[in-house]
This record gives C-alpha cells, sequence and structure tokens, in this order.
C-alpha cells in the first residue's frame, strides 16, 4: 500500500496517520514528543535507557503500518531534527554543516552571478529563508531579495535578473 503524493487529498490522509501516532504516543505511553509531517523528536529524561522505547516504538509504526527510516534514527544529546541540529546540553539549536554549505553557497552564486534565473533566486530564497528560523534577525535581510522577487512576477517576460545593490548589501 502506499500513498500518491500526486493525489490532491494525499498530505491531509498522510498528516492524519501522522496525527494519530502522535496521540497513541503522547496518550498512552506519555512520552513528550513533537512532531512536524514525518519528523518525531522524543525527548527523555538523562540517562533514560531509549532500547526498550525505540523498540515501543517500532512495534507502533507497525501496527500503523508504518516503517522508519534507519537515517533518521537517532539518539543523543544532538539530534537532527527537521534539518537543525538540537544540542541540549549546550541548549542551542544551529545548522549542520552540510547545509550551513548550502546556504554560503546560495549567497555566493547571488553576490557573483552578474544576472540570475528567477528560479535560481526563489531557490535561494528557499534556502535563507530555512535559515531565518536559527539565525536571529536573518529575515530583514532578506527584505530587498522577496521584494525584487515581488517585482519580477509582476513582470514575467524578464529571463535575467540583476541583483540590486541593497540586495546585495544585505547578502553581506
Amino acid at each position: 500500500m502506499f500513498l500518491p503524493f500526486s493525489l490532491r487529498i494525499a498530505p491531509r490522509i498522510f498528516n492524519l496517520f501522522a496525527e494519530a501516532l502522535h496521540w497513541v504516543l503522547e496518550t498512552l505511553f506519555e512520552w513528550n514528543l513533537t512532531h512536524y509531517l514525518d519528523d518525531f523528536l522524543f525527548v527523555f529524561p538523562l540517562g533514560t535507557d531509549i532500547t526498550p522505547l525505540s523498540a515501543q516504538f517500532d512495534e507502533v509504526l507497525t501496527e500503523f503500518g508504518l516503517t522508519k527510516p534507519v537515517e533518521k534514527d537517532s539518539d543523543g544529546c544532538i539530534v537532527i531534527h527537521l534539518g537543525f541540529e538540537f544540542d541540549s546540553i549546550n541548549m542551542q539549536v544551529r545548522f549542520p554543516l552540510n547545509k550551513k554549505q548550502r546556504a554560503i553557497e546560495a549567497v555566493n552564486v547571488l553576490l557573483t552571478s552578474s544576472t540570475v534565473t528567477l528560479s535560481m533566486l526563489e531557490s535561494a530564497l528557499g534556502v535563507l529563508s530555512h535559515c531565518c528560523q536559527v539565525v536571529p534577525l536573518g529575515r530583514p535581510f532578506l527584505r530587498n531579495l522577496f521584494s525584487q522577487v515581488c517585482r519580477i512576477q509582476a513582470r514575467r517576460h524578464l529571463t535575467r535578473i540583476r541583483i540590486n545593490h541593497e540586495s546585495q548589501s544585505d547578502l553581506r
């Protein structure tokens, strides 16, 4: 059985499964957790042996007819959730190295290219907007770029865009 994501109702159905799974784990097992779509984050007291809890989680997933990707299964005081590295010892949220490098590359492309396509600009803004969740006061520095995108979208005939001086200054 599978759920095709080209189906308009598929995300809603998928989310209902995730909400049901969340409810079971929170209500029946009294686990402290949060989730966003298929990313679940469980928080247990320090020193808790999570081996039986992980087996219990696998059993619940099996009952729902679901599996978990091995690469998302991690434990410890530093875990990756929603593309960010959560460090419960230092009480920090930061970027994994690959995400940080991707953001730097996106900025460098915008700064070094004389012109860019609308899709390149939108892609870079997507990466940088995601970064703003953990970069204090990062969003105001994207305002000029978003304004440029809005102006360009009104004139769809443009194929290449020149990044203006204000946006370049904000990117630096």
